[in-house]
């Protein structure tokens, strides 16, 4: 649309028009541009690269699928021009577009910037409005942005994205999920609302510069491109090669997806010279001779932006008339810049300047913050850069009825900055770091989510000043911001800057802080590097800090990171105690041995809270070590038991780790077969959930009590536990743990012989995994479905369901479900021959293929009934002898503890050996298994 050189528009809503076979996307003329934008010259010489977007983009439309695509070059090779291009052959298609671009080199930085502009441009969400203007305003707008919204999930689903906005409030349904459980299923509701709309029109989504990209967007990206969808969703990647390194959040990802063959990849070269002389000629204006074209093209090595730059600089230069052929030419793009902003005069280069210092994307109320010459001058100015075409307009998406100024190229705005003196880069720091601090005390008790933006603004300023020491604070109160709104890799990020000046007690802290989160994020090499190097350090007492700030008093839920409280020898510890969680997770027991009983060594004088909130990580962390690692829940539960007897764990000041604490016990009585301790454990959890007012603790408190039911053989007490696990899921959107109680239930309606119910179950649980992107109920669903299935004797869909679940988890190298699909096929030629009895005598396959399964299904929940099973089928087919073998195999074999487990075991003991099984028949009854009941029923038939 050639308008766009000479107006600033704004789309609007696509409408229908009779007598139209295509909906008419309209525009609102907002104004005329005082100057056009640049004209672009041809676009040549990236048939190739133009063909396989093309082709990604049809495959996007043609599989209703994601499809990412990832441009990547060096600085003014083309990426902007690709993406623009695009936009311009979306315009002329008879098919509606979606579009939205999101630029990551932008003066105002967002938290969670990809996900967060997305949001704020669809939603209306200009920055200015405050947190519960936001809230209302994405109410209001639901209905509409997000067709199909889940009936009921309206209130979650406001809160999910206001999430990833930066916005949490303690009254919120989704406030007591953790930080993975807030993410997960904020990425679960953002593809379905991105899948909603690209339903009606395809959704193409364009990240600009993605070496500047946030870590949460890529998370984001990591999830989705290995789940299904079912719209077709473009997403355009660019980045700038010189820049693009594995300091940057994207590059790892890229590169693993590049490579696996997840994300289609265009490396962008230089032009060929002829071709890109061909587009200089007309660009002239009539100036630039054909030979004048040819050597600026050879000149700058076919590089577009250094190409055009150069021809755009020597027409200032030269007079009217062709330019003389031999006139001397700028040896670099850095050159060709830093004379273009030279040749600006003073008051565009002042505001070119300030412009710089914003960033690439910039609005006049943003220079205005620090200028301090005539206003007029500052007009003047932009002018100036407007008719130098060194900017160009653009609607702001962050800024609702403003216009932003958009430096023309990156390489502009850095001359531009590289040109501001010391001085006065430090004058107009101080001048953004007064209005950012008066900015975060206007916003009251909402300041947080103004804080992202604006802290790392003031740090910069006090840096540049030479105060590192607060400049250290800042980026602490930063890092507290990130962390509390479980954005983890930038709080380590800012963590590690306020490390650089930190000393002391809060240099500890800091330490411990930023390995918790790299163990987190799988950062392992890196957090023992930092350690061993803080650890072998001399603490000294730093003098210039000695208190903490309100501002990151309020942050804190930890009481060992308050550094100006504990003592240096208990924050030193707390870095020890990291230290062996992460060599544990190295694989390192001996060592991580020898780091526990170290810790406990220091820890046995020492008095105090905190000591005592020491001494209870440290026992979760050994407790969960010894008996995992080690393989001793023994001596884990005699050591509970004595720490129970000399601590008093209802202190006030130690609730906090009690639930974590109560968790690993509840696992290690679990190890045990101790299933009344494990529920009692169950139970004191859920009473400290419901206490504390936190669902989503309770509702996994719910689930563990409904393991523990369903261990001790209380079919009906486990499915109404995993009822109560849904409905409280539900009321918080939390969607991994409702998936998990779904499948869980349907397992026990299955043994209670409902099995309808127990299909639909797992059906849910399947079109929830999808949604949350947990793979392996691809595998998990069809083999229970089909376990159903040979329950109602429907043989030919059990063989269905058994093969397609075999495949997929041999395809995934997921031996636990392979040896579960193994034993179920076994299972399933026994039913089948039960059923018709024939022949007359069990086939010896049979036996075979439950001989080949046995190993696979050791470990498995289910190997006890599968030994019983196997048992009964070596006693219709061979005799009691190999019944006999069998079942003396499975007691060595079987935690018999499980209390399903052994009474599977000895009702086939009771048939083998010719006892009465009314006693056990009764016992199934009485508890609701009324599966075996039935299986029993058909063996005795």
């Amino acid at each position: 649309m050639d308008s766009d050189r000479y107006f600033d528009v704004s789309i609007k809503p696509a409408i229908e028009l009779r007598g139209k076979k295509h909906t008419i996307q309209p525009y609102e003329v907002l104004d005329e541009r005082a100057t056009p934008l640049v004209e672009l010259p041809a676009f040549v010489g990236r048939d190739q690269e133009w063909q396989i977007l093309q082709t990604c983009l049809q495959r996007c439309r043609t599989e209703n699928r994601l499809e990412p695509l990832f441009i990547r070059g060096a600085a003014g090779v083309g990426k902007s021009r690709m993406t623009w291009e695009l936009r311009e052959w979306a315009q002329h298609q008879s098919e509606l577009f979606r579009f939205d671009i999101i630029q990551y080199d932008h003066s105002e930085r967002l938290p969670s910037h990809g996900l967060n502009s997305l949001i704020r441009n669809r939603f209306n969400l200009p920055l200015e409005l405050g947190e519960d203007a936001i809230l209302a305003q994405l109410a209001a707008r639901l209905p509409e942005e997000y067709p199909g919204v889940q009936p009921g999930r309206e209130t979650t689903t406001v809160e999910l994205l206001a999430f990833v906005l930066g916005i949490q409030r303690p009254e919120f349904q989704i406030a007591s999920l953790d930080g993975p459980a807030k993410w997960g299923n904020a990425f679960a509701e953002i593809k379905a609302w991105i899948e909603a709309n690209a339903r009606q029109e395809p959704w193409v989504i364009i990240f600009e510069d993605a070496q500047k990209g946030d870590a949460d967007t890529v998370a984001f990206l990591e999830w989705a491109i290995r789940i299904p969808w079912h719209a077709p969703v473009f997403i355009l990647l660019t980045a700038r090669e010189e820049d693009f390194g594995a300091e940057c959040y994207w590059f790892a990802p890229l590169q693993k997806w590049t490579e696996a063959g997840l994300v289609e990849e265009i490396r962008l070269k230089e032009i060929r010279p002829d071709m890109l002389a061909q587009t200089l000629i007309p660009l002239g204006g009539g100036m630039i001779s054909p030979a004048m074209a040819e050597r600026i093209a050879e000149h700058t090595e076919g590089n577009p932006l250094f190409a055009i730059e150069t021809a755009l600089l020597i027409m200032e230069q030269g007079q009217f008339g062709v330019l003389p052929e031999n006139m001397p030419l700028p040896g670099s793009i850095r050159e060709v810049m830093e004379a273009r902003i030279e040749r600006l005069g003073i008051a565009g280069k002042e505001v070119a300047k300030r412009g710089a210092l914003m960033g690439r994307r910039f609005t006049m109320e943003a220079i205005g913050r620090i200028w301090d010459r005539p206003d007029a001058e500052m007009k003047h100015g932009i002018d100036v850069l407007r008719e130098t075409e060194t900017i160009y307009q653009e609607v702001s998406k962050l800024f609702m009825g403003e216009m932003e100024e958009v430096f023309r190229h990156g390489r502009l705005q850095e001359a531009a900055l590289a040109r501001i003196p010391r001085e006065e880069r430090q004058k107009w720091l101080g001048g953004l770091e007064e209005w950012a601090k008066l900015k975060l005390e206007i916003s009251g008790d909402y300041w947080e989510g103004a804080g992202i933006l604006l802290i790392p603004l003031i740090a910069r300023s006090r840096i540049e000043h030479g105060d590192s020491a607060e400049a250290s604070l800042w980026h602490e109160a930063l890092g507290w911001l990130h962390r509390k709104h479980h954005r983890s890799q930038e709080a380590a990020d800012a963590f590690r800057l306020a490390l650089q000046a930190a000393k002391g007690v809060r240099r500890l802290v800091l330490a411990s802080q930023i390995a918790e989160i790299d163990i987190f994020t799988g950062n392992l090499d890196r957090c023992r590097a930092m350690i061993e190097s803080t650890l072998a350090e001399e603490t000294t007492f730093d003098p210039l800090i000695v208190s903490m700030p309100p501002r990151i008093v309020q942050l804190i839920d930890d009481p060992l990171a308050r550094w100006d409280k504990i003592r240096s020898q208990d924050a030193l510890l707390s870095l020890q105690l990291v230290y062996a969680d992460l060599l544990t997770r190295l694989g390192k027991a001996l060592e991580a041995e020898s780091a526990y009983q170290q810790i406990e060594s220091e820890l046995s004088p020492l008095r105090g809270v905190s000591a005592d909130i020491l001494r209870l990580r440290w026992a979760n962390l050994w407790g969960y070590f010894i008996t995992e690692i080690m393989g001793k829940p023994q001596l884990a539960h005699d050591f509970y038991a004595e720490m129970r007897n000399t601590m008093n764990l209802d202190a006030a000041a130690l609730q906090g780790e009690r639930m974590p604490l109560l968790g690993t016990e509840f696992n290690i009585e679990m190890r045990l077969g101790h299933y009344d301790r494990a529920k009692t454990l169950a139970d004191e959890l859920l009473s400290i959930a419901q206490r504390n007012r936190n669902t989503r603790t309770e509702a996994r408190a719910w689930n563990s009590k409904g393991i523990t039911q369903h261990s001790l053989g209380d079919w009906n007490a486990a499915a109404a536990c995993y009822e109560n696990v849904i409905q409280l899921a539900r009321s918080i959107g939390e969607r991994r743990l409702e998936a998990i109680a779904t499948h869980n239930q349907g397992l026990v309606l299955m043994d209670q012989a409902r099995y309808e119910e127990a299909r639909q179950c797992q059906h849910n649980y399947l079109i929830l995994s999808r949604s949350i992107g947990n793979h392996m109920a691809e595998s998990y669903a069809p083999a229970y479905i089909g376990f159903i299935a040979l329950c109602q004797n429907n043989f030919a869909q059990a063989e269905e369901m058994i093969a397609h679940s075999m495949k997929v988890a041999q395809n995934n190298n997921w031996q636990r479900l392979v040896g579960l699909n193994q034993a179920l096929a076994a299972m399933l030629k026994f039913y089948t021959w039960l059923d018709l009895r024939s022949p007359e005598s069990l086939p010896a396959s049979i036996l075979q293929s439950f001989e080949q399964a046995e190993a696979g299904w050791q470990g498995l929940d289910e190997a006890g009934e599968f030994y019983a099973t196997y048992a009964l089928a070596a006693h219709l087919g061979r005799g009691v002898s190999l019944a006999r073998e069998i079942l003396e195999r499975a007691h060595q074999s079987v935690d018999e503890s499980w209390v399903t487990a052994r009474v599977a075991l000895e009702m086939a003991e009771a048939i083998v050996e010719g006892k009465p099984t009314a006693p056990l028949l009764a016992w199934f009854a009485e508890r609701g298994f009324k599966r075996w009941i039935e299986f029993i029923e058909k063996i005795n038939t």
